[in-house]
């Protein structure tokens, strides 16, 4: 299918495609819930065979990993997205490959600096996990591009089913890997996660391998990167800061907290799917849609509260039951994370929100703010008062440029 052949779609057909497909972007959140509970479950297995040093060298890679390709892939990928809402993706593709290419590359360079650093000076990792973690990185990130096209494409059927898939593949390869007995837990896990990478990204090219048959494979990646201008910020620095925590830890603090605090912000954290999903569908969106959408979320906001405080209490008895006590954290540890959540995803759809309704600039300005005062304020927090102070200075950020954010709307209100 070609540009012109979509030109060419009658009124009425087209109309139809909108509503299937708005139908189809229902399906995708409790599609993302289903796939994250999986995950949970799939973390607690693999956190108590790997012990708690080795899942504090795991979580240091994946972290790494998803620094990295948030860094140099969030503004490109969101960019997409819009793109797609706007009917102008299949003509801009050939120069968005081209840009993705060449980020993945820059990004892999940065994981590998990173994992090194880290080796050297903080814990020695094995020569074989480092190595092995630089074909979970690009199989991460072959994943990663594969579901953004998906979901710019608005082919969110596709993609709820694939999310699911991607976690039953991940738990499949990693119990058949039993029998890989040469090879480290760690080193198991990495390749599971990494074939099933490679499988769903497979499955995604036979998806949408007919859409952009006619279009040609690479173009000028400059013409998309100034396409991008200002939609990295936002993207990039909210995916930074929600991993420098992990960061943090992992320089300033023992591995093993780095391993508890893993396991109990993925608890937490369970519901993070909500904000992430209802921001890729209102980027997606027309922006009437989105405003519409965006006034529905008053009941889920209430919800969030009492839902998050159920499942501090939740993941408690599970890490105790599960894992046993050695896991635990402090109980002021998870509140604050709790409360960190909260904020950072009233932050996140705000944001997001006021991007698709063209209002990028006061998103752009508060990302910034958010990249230059949460890290510097967690890490004297930390230095102050050690686990506990990791998720106070994201509060306190988050707090103060939500309040800005929500200030900004009822501004333009009147």
């Amino acid at each position: 299918m070609n540009i012109q052949i979509l030109r060419n779609i009658p009124r009425m057909a087209y109309c139809r495609i909108v509503r299937f497909l708005n139908s189809a972007k229902r399906i995708y959140l409790p599609a993302r819930g289903i796939a994250t509970a999986l995950s949970l479950a799939f973390a607690l297995l693999y956190s108590r065979e790997l012990g708690v040093i080795n899942r504090g060298y795991v979580a240091a890679i994946m972290s790494f990993t998803v620094l990295a390709l948030i860094l140099f892939t969030s503004g490109t990928t969101l960019t997409l997205r819009n793109l797609g809402s706007k009917g102008k993706l299949l003509e801009n593709f050939p120069a968005f490959l081209s840009l993705i290419l060449i980020e993945g590359l820059l990004g892999l360079i940065t994981f590998f600096i990173g994992i090194q650093v880290f080796s050297n000076f903080k814990d020695q990792l094995p020569i074989a996990l480092i190595m092995v973690s630089l074909i979970y990185f690009v199989a991460s990130g072959m994943h990663l591009v594969s579901m953004e096209v998906l979901v710019a494409l608005n082919f969110f059927k596709h993609a709820s089913k694939l999310e699911i898939l991607s976690i039953i593949l991940q738990i499949s390869f990693f119990l058949l890997s039993e029998f890989l007995t040469p090879f480290t837990i760690a080193t198991r896990l990495l390749l599971s996660f990494s074939l099933a990478s490679l499988i769903i990204t497979l499955l995604t090219l036979k998806i949408f391998h007919k859409v952009v048959a006619g279009v040609a494979v690479f173009g000028n990646p400059r013409v998309f990167l100034k396409k991008t201008k200002g939609n990295h910020s936002i993207g990039t620095v909210l995916g930074i800061v929600d991993k420098f925590d992990r960061l943090i830890i992992t320089w300033f603090l023992p591995v093993t907290l780095l391993a508890k605090y893993s396991v109990m912000s993925s608890f937490i954290s369970f519901f993070r799917f909500v904000p992430d999903t209802l921001s890729k569908i209102i980027v997606s969106q027309k922006i009437e849609h989105a405003k519409k959408l965006l006034g529905k979320l008053n009941l889920v906001i209430y919800l969030l509260l009492p839902i998050l405080l159920l499942m501090i209490f939740l993941s408690r008895i599970a890490i105790s039951k599960l894992l046993g006590d050695e896991w635990l954290l402090p109980w002021g540890v998870s509140i604050l994370f709790a409360a960190q959540e909260l904020l950072r995803g009233g932050f996140q759809v705000s944001g997001i929100f006021k991007i698709s309704v063209g209002e990028s600039v006061i998103t752009h300005r508060l990302s910034l703010a958010l990249g230059i005062f949460a890290v510097p304020l967690s890490i004297i927090s930390t230095l102050v008062l050690g686990i506990y102070g990791v998720p106070l200075g994201f509060i306190v950020t988050y707090l103060t440029l939500l309040i800005i954010l929500i200030l900004r709307k009822e501004t333009s209100i009147v």
